[in-house]
């Protein structure tokens, strides 16, 4: 019992016996209470920002003003709402205060005042009008004749007082009427400015607001209404008149050109305008003088509008032989404004009588006239029309065996260029890329071979087609069906085209084509006999077509006569010894088809492409005399024992030099642009895109029309018309005879040649002897020479002009009606 007493009971532990449910259960209690629970929700705090002036202003605005409203007197409280003096008004605009400041005289204020008026009259200058503002006007002239002071000693006075004219002195303009000699004023006093370009910066700031003056006048006047008002103005003449007479400085072309561009503007308007208006006078001796494009373009304009509305008579006076002689060459300028410009100008000036015979007095008339025929068909673009002669259009073969064969000449400018390139330049000239079509590559490989293997060695069959892939990208080699082996991606062209890479060959001619000998030969055919009797049945011969291509109708020509006629040539050692001069020689104008010589008749062949060697020097025409020869062109009949190829006059002529003339008839000129060339048509786009799209089209007849320029309605418009109406002008004009004072007219109207009249008639013109001695024959002022009077229409509108008049009527569309203007114009001055 007493180790039972003395015991103590450990934690953790239950007595023997003791329940242990209330324990658990207290536990279970409080783990439901631990998941149950939920913290409170926080609240957000509220911060209130602290007041101060940078994020409050209207806090600490309005306190002050309580303030002050709380310390005002009884009297200013009661009168607090009365606006007082400086205080509530806006002011003037913009438009009102750049006025101001500019009349302030003030430079900051002027600064300020042509800067914004630059912006306004570039921007608003429709909306922005000088009779709106009155005075503004007067104060950007006067500012822009301060000019002056910067390059003479001299400060302009303006004086609206005309009782007190005659007490002007010579720094004072009258601004009721203008001042005609203030050019004599500025020229009578000291220059302060040389052609140095040293200047201040105080000089360059006052230029450059002079300049923005300027600049803000050109702008405005661009408006009919402010033109009208300047031209009113009679000091803008005076300020037009000294800006065109400054001394050549680089610092004032800005401004000049600002000048021109007001005249052109304002002068239309200008009823009073004479010939020794200082305006007029200015503009004509920039045009004698200047070498600025730009200034001559506008001068150009200028002096035409000036023309246009000039009261009747509107005659153009005072001009010079200097200005109609730099007009000419500036119309030989590549440059369609300028062209445009002294077009306008021509006009204007040929549209009186007396001008045009001072033109053809003072001017190369002759070279104008056939400039002028040239830009008829100025930029023109050619239109083809017509359809098929057949109706349906054959399929394109696919696997033609069809290659054109080069002539020797071809081949031997070929041999000069190193393999691979020169077998990719002939692939180029026989064949084209087509994706549908095919060749085999034995007929391809077999026409390689035959055309160079006679001349040189030649590439491999298998580097020959592996180099057809590389020059043309598509196309590759294939194994067809029964193992036949293609080239796919290729086809043989229907005319061999000039890559413009061969020897010889210019840039022109790249993508020309070549032109074929149709001459007829005779070869022997195979002959078929019957398998019983063996009789032979059909002909034994038949004709073929020689079908070599060439580059030139020349080469062509002596490909006939020495292949085809078997004419003998002369030895090279004789050639020189050969005198031809009694041979009548091939006219200047004469075509590639036979045009007749001035006796009439037909003339020895000469060849067609600068600078190759006539044909009478090559060929014995004199031994070939003994045969007679016929013509095998196509379906040609002709023989040289025609009596059409009889010796004209005392000239012996060999019939078979005749003959050789004919057959220069057949040949077609191989210059693809011969007709674009003769009457200044533009060249097709692309020759050899147009070469790589030939298909198997049907042959159709086409019409081919140049359209020229044409204006919204149709009508005919820029150049081609400039050109007409001058044309015209001249024509209608034109004076039955020209004095000859000294030298001008010998240069202009004593060329040699010969002209065409509109009958057809060819009229021989002045000439010299043979060897150009300056012995000349006399002419009286009418022209008469030989019995045959040759006047000024017949010399300026000479064959070749008519030629490009009658080709410019018939093919030129819309010019073509006043082409016939000028025609009809040239009909009735010559009696027509």
């Amino acid at each position: 019992g007493a180790a039972h007493v003395n015991q103590s009971p450990t934690p953790g532990q239950q007595a023997p016996g003791s329940n242990s449910f209330v324990s658990n259960s207290s536990l279970a209690a409080a783990s439901a209470t631990l998941a149950n629970y939920e913290p409170p929700s926080s609240y957000p705090l509220t911060l209130k920002p602290v007041t101060t002036p940078a994020n409050n202003p209207d806090h600490y605005r309005n306190a002050l003003k309580r303030k002050a409203e709380a310390n005002m007197t009884p009297l200013a409280r009661k009168y607090r709402h009365i606006m007082l003096p400086g205080t509530g008004f806006i002011g003037p605009n913009i438009y009102v205060r750049a006025q101001m400041a500019l009349q302030s005289g003030v430079e900051s204020e002027e600064e300020y005042a042509l800067h914004h008026l630059v912006k306004i009259s570039h921007e608003r200058g429709d909306k922005y009008r000088f009779d709106q503002f009155p005075g503004l006007a007067e104060a950007l002239v006067k500012k822009v004749l301060q000019v002056s002071s910067l390059f003479w000693d001299i400060e302009w006075d303006i004086s609206y007082d005309d009782d007190m004219a005659e007490f002007y002195d010579d720094e004072t303009l009258n601004g009721l009427s203008g001042t005609s000699d203030a050019i004599q004023k500025l020229k009578s006093r000291l220059p302060l400015v040389t052609t140095d370009t040293v200047t201040d910066a105080r000089w360059n700031a006052n230029l450059e607001r002079v300049i923005e003056a300027g600049l803000v006048i050109r702008n405005m006047c661009l408006q009919n209404e402010n033109a009208q008002y300047l031209a009113r103005q009679p000091m803008v003449r005076d300020y037009l008149a000294i800006a065109l007479n400054l001394p050549p400085h680089p610092s004032i072309i800005e401004l000049q050109h600002y000048a021109l561009d007001t005249a052109e503007q304002i002068l239309v308007w200008v009823g009073d305008m004479g010939p020794d208006d200082a305006v007029y006078v200015s503009l004509l001796e920039l045009l004698e003088k200047s070498e600025d494009r730009g200034a001559i373009m506008t001068a150009l304009r200028t002096v035409a509008r000036i023309g246009m509305h000039l009261p009747d008579p509107k005659r153009l006076d005072g001009i010079s032989k200097e200005i109609l002689g730099r007009v000419g060459a500036w119309l030989m300028v590549d440059d369609e404004e300028m062209k445009t410009a002294c077009l306008d100008f021509l006009f204007q000036f040929t549209s009186f009588a007396d001008n045009v015979e001072i033109l053809l007095q003072n001017a190369d008339s002759e070279a104008m006239a056939r400039q002028l025929s040239r830009l008829l068909l100025f930029s023109a673009k050619e239109e083809r029309s017509g359809r098929p002669s057949t109706g349906q259009q054959p399929a394109e073969d696919k696997t033609s065996g069809f290659i054109p064969k080069l002539s020797r000449s071809v081949v031997e400018a070929l041999l000069k260029i190193e393999e691979p390139e020169r077998s990719s330049e002939w692939l180029r000239m026989c064949f084209l890329p087509s994706k549908e079509s095919e060749m085999t590559q034995i007929s391809l490989w077999q026409s390689y071979q035959s055309t160079f293997s006679p001349y040189q060695s030649h590439l491999i069959a298998g580097d020959f087609i592996k180099n057809v892939s590389t020059t043309f990208v598509g196309a590759t080699a294939q194994v067809a069906g029964q193992n036949k082996y293609v080239i796919r991606g290729i086809r043989a062209r229907k005319a061999p085209i000039d890559t413009g890479m061969l020897p010889g060959s210019g840039a022109g001619d790249k993508g020309k084509e070549m032109k074929k000998c149709c001459w007829r030969l005779t070869v022997a055919s195979e002959v078929h006999r019957d398998p019983i009797t063996g009789v032979q049945s059909g002909p034994s011969t038949r004709e073929i077509e020689c079908g070599e291509w060439f580059r030139h109708s020349n080469e062509m020509l002596k490909h006939i006569l020495k292949e085809h006629m078997q004419i003998p040539r002369k030895p090279s050692d004789d050639r020189m010894d050969m005198d031809t001069s009694s041979w009548p020689s091939r006219p200047g104008s004469a075509m590639a088809n036979g045009t007749p010589s001035a006796q009439g008749t037909p003339v020895p062949p000469s060849t067609q492409k600068p600078g190759s060697e006539n044909l009478a020097d090559v060929f014995e025409f004199a031994a070939a005399d003994k045969a007679v020869h016929r013509c095998r062109w196509a379906s040609c009949k002709r023989t040289s024992a025609d009596p059409s190829f009889a010796s004209p006059g005392p000239a012996n002529v060999p019939r078979t030099a005749l003959f050789a003339r004919h057959i220069q008839t057949h040949i077609p000129n191989t210059s693809s642009d011969a007709p674009n060339t003769e009457h200044n048509v533009s060249t097709p786009a692309s020759s050899s895109s147009t070469a790589a799209t030939q298909t198997t089209l049907p042959k159709s007849i086409e019409k081919i029309t140049y359209r020229t320029f044409e204006d919204e309605k149709g009508d005919a418009a820029g150049v081609p018309l400039g050109a007409a109406l001058v044309l015209r002008n001249i024509a209608k004009f034109m004076p039955k005879s020209l004095g000859r004072n000294g030298t001008a007219a010998d240069g202009i109207l004593g060329q040699s040649g010969k002209s065409l009249s509109l009958n057809g008639e060819v009229q021989k013109t002045r000439t010299g002897n043979k060897h150009g001695d300056s012995e000349e024959e006399e002419e009286d002022e009418g022209g008469e020479m030989d019995g045959i009077a040759v006047g000024p229409m017949e010399r300026i509108f000479d064959d070749e002009v008519l030629t490009r008049l009658f080709f410019a009527l018939t093919h030129g569309r819309p010019i073509g009606g006043y082409v016939g203007s000028v025609l009809r114009a040239i009909a009735r001055s010559s009696g027509g």
